[in-house]
C-alpha cells in the first residue's frame, strides 16, 4: 500500500491533556503491548480522541505536507520521548493557515497543469510515445477521467465521514475536499493533525 498521509480531527481540550502527559503516562494509559509484550506507542491511526477524517494519499507533493504543517511545525506532544517515538509518523498539528495554504498550493498546480495541457514536451513525447503529439496528450487526459468517473470508488457517499466527498486523489478534486474540511471544521473547539504511514 506505501506510505500515505492523512489528516484526522480532535477537540482541542484533547490535544491540551495529551501535551500534558508525560512518556510514562502516555504509555501507561494509551500504550500497546507488541507479540513480546512489550509496551510500545499506538500507531498513529489509533491516536486516542482523534478521528481520521481524510486521506491526502500515498505521492503527496511535500510542499503540500510542509505548507499544512506550518512554517514552524508543532507537535501533538510536548514529551521530548513521545516527539521522538512518533517522529516517523510526521504526526503534526495542523492549523487553519495551513490549510488555507494547502488549498493555494493545489489551486496554483491545478492552474499549471491545465496551462501544461497546451505543450507538448520531450517529456511528452517520452511519456506518450514517439509518434505521440498534442492530440494524443489530450486523448489521453481524457480517457484517465472517463476511467477515474467510470469507477463507483470516486463519489464518497459513506455518510458516517461527512467531512471527504470524493476519493479522488487528483490535485482538482483535493481541493474540494479541503475546502469541505474547512468550512466543516469548528476551529474554535477542534484540531486538524497531520501523520503518515
Amino acid at each position: 500500500m506505501g506510505y500515505r498521509h492523512y489528516l484526522a480531527k480532535i477537540k482541542k481540550e484533547k490535544v491540551l491533556h495529551l501535551q500534558d502527559m508525560s512518556y510514562e503516562a502516555f504509555m501507561n494509559t494509551y500504550g500497546d503491548k507488541d507479540i513480546y509484550e512489550e509496551l510500545m506507542v499506538p500507531g498513529p491511526y489509533d491516536l486516542p480522541y482523534t478521528k481520521r477524517i481524510h486521506e491526502l494519499g500515498k505521492y503527496v507533493d511535500m510542499d503540500i505536507i510542509n505548507t499544512l504543517k506550518g512554517d514552524t511545525p508543532k507537535s501533538l506532544f510536548n514529551d521530548l520521548e513521545l516527539i521522538k517515538d512518533y517522529d516517523e509518523y510526521d504526526l503534526y498539528l495542523v492549523e487553519k493557515e495551513g490549510l488555507i495554504g494547502s488549498i493555494d498550493l493545489y489551486q496554483e498546480k491545478v492552474r499549471k497543469n491545465y496551462e501544461n495541457m497546451f505543450k507538448f514536451t520531450e517529456e511528452d513525447q517520452f511519456r506518450y510515445g514517439k509518434d505521440a503529439d498534442l492530440s494524443s496528450k489530450h486523448e489521453r487526459f481524457f480517457e484517465d477521467r472517463i476511467d477515474m468517473w467510470s469507477r463507483k470508488y470516486v463519489m464518497d457517499t459513506d455518510e458516517s465521514n461527512p467531512y471527504n466527498i470524493c476519493h479522488a486523489l487528483d490535485y482538482e478534486y483535493q481541493i474540494f475536499n479541503l475546502l469541505h474540511i474547512l468550512k466543516m471544521i469548528n476551529w474554535e473547539d477542534e484540531q486538524l493533525i497531520i501523520y503518515g504511514f
